[in-house]
């Protein structure tokens, strides 16, 4: 336990950098509000990294009173994180908790930084897929917008939560209907410019995904983030590292026929038997793989492409639609269709089991119809 009377010009500047939070990394608890009673105080503790004694945790003869009431050496933390750091001192030395500090402070800072102008508005999307639950965590999609964007109000879309199954019709009639009536309110609210940005974080079969980005459209400025299975979750990687993908056929397809668009990025996918006498273009990754995509520069590599296709495509009556591709290119793939300019599109999935393929929906001027 600290003996040192640390000034209080120092503990409301450590206070202001953590913003009243814990700054264990990963915790981030609001120590101004007790969680169940709501009372208003402080509820944290000013921890020392090395202890102001030298018989402390990470305690030093010659260092420890020099540093005892030094802002660089406290961190703001909730009771339970000061126990952990002091009573497990291997686990947490210097050079950590010194990191941990660092890494709230800068993100603190980047958060109040920012201004109305460069504020996200959050659309988080959660449905089934096949007998998994697609849960999207609001803690980390908040951080995957960092520090590009500061994040607004979410609104969310909890198909997850329902009874009814992947691949039920009246599983596709729901999750239209209520990414439309969502995605009504964020086009409402950017209409009267509250909203100026939109960050979408979306887990759902693909012909769902497809249907958000398309009646979301382009004209909001906003991306389609995507979940991978590493460390760094919804974040977008730095890495310049673009996607190679190809394009079989850049020649226009016949006017006035159905064709296929194969989309093959997460894995290869086959035309079923009754389109085999139709036009196709494929967009695929060299080398599909899933958890392919991880940079921005890819979704752009991809988007290229698709644009590209649908230009080929622009004559055709409609278009088959048959895809393995992440979720984030699935929003974005929606995102980019003109519903006056396009054709329809018939958006293909599997059956239950993976027992085949059939059509979903089709989306045309706008709107959507379950098949």
């Amino acid at each position: 336990m600290s003996n040192t009377n640390i000034p209080v010009k120092v503990r409301l500047l450590l206070s202001a950098k953590a913003a009243g939070r814990c700054q264990f990394r990963g915790c981030n608890r609001q120590l101004t509000t007790h969680e169940l009673s709501r009372h208003q105080t402080r509820f944290g503790a000013y921890a020392h990294i090395v202890a102001d004694s030298p018989d402390g945790p990470r305690g030093d003869p010659l260092r420890s009173p020099l540093l005892a009431k030094a802002i660089e050496n406290l961190m703001l933390l909730c009771q339970d994180c000061h126990k952990n750091i002091d009573h497990n001192v291997d686990d947490f030395p210097e050079t950590l908790l010194l990191a941990m500090k660092a890494e709230h402070e800068a993100r603190i800072l980047a958060v109040t930084e920012h201004t109305g102008l460069t504020r996200t508005h959050l659309l988080l999307l959660e449905a089934g897929i096949g007998t998994r639950a697609g849960l999207v965590d609001e803690g980390s999609a908040r951080l995957a917008t960092l520090p590009r964007w500061a994040f607004e109000r979410p609104t969310r879309i909890q198909l997850a939560k329902s009874r009814l199954r992947d691949g039920e019709k009246a599983f596709w009639y729901g999750g239209v209907l209520d990414i439309q009536r969502a995605v009504d309110e964020v086009k409402r609210d950017f209409s009267e410019k509250s909203i100026s940005h939109v960050s979408v974080f979306a887990l759902a079969p693909i012909p769902l995904l497809i249907w958000l980005g398309y009646h979301l459209g382009d004209l909001i400025p906003g991306e389609a983030f995507q979940l991978s299975r590493g460390k760094h979750g919804w974040a977008w990687l730095d890495a310049a590292e673009g996607l190679d993908i190809t394009i079989d056929d850049t020649a226009p397809v016949t006017k006035g026929k159905p064709a296929v668009l194969l989309l093959c990025i997460s894995g290869e996918v086959e035309i079923p038997e009754e389109l085999l006498e139709l036009e196709s273009r494929r967009v695929g990754a060299v080398y599909p793989a899933p958890d392919i995509v991880q940079t921005r520069i890819q979704v752009e590599a991809f988007m290229h492409s698709c644009r590209q296709a649908m230009a080929a495509m622009a004559g055709a009556s409609s278009i088959h639609v048959i895809s393995a591709i992440p979720n984030s290119l699935a929003v974005e793939f929606g995102r980019l269709q003109l519903p006056k300019s396009h054709p329809p599109l018939r958006i293909w999935d599997r059956h239950e089991g993976n027992a085949g393929l059939r059509p979903v929906l089709e989306l045309s001027g706008g709107k959507t119809e379950i098949l």
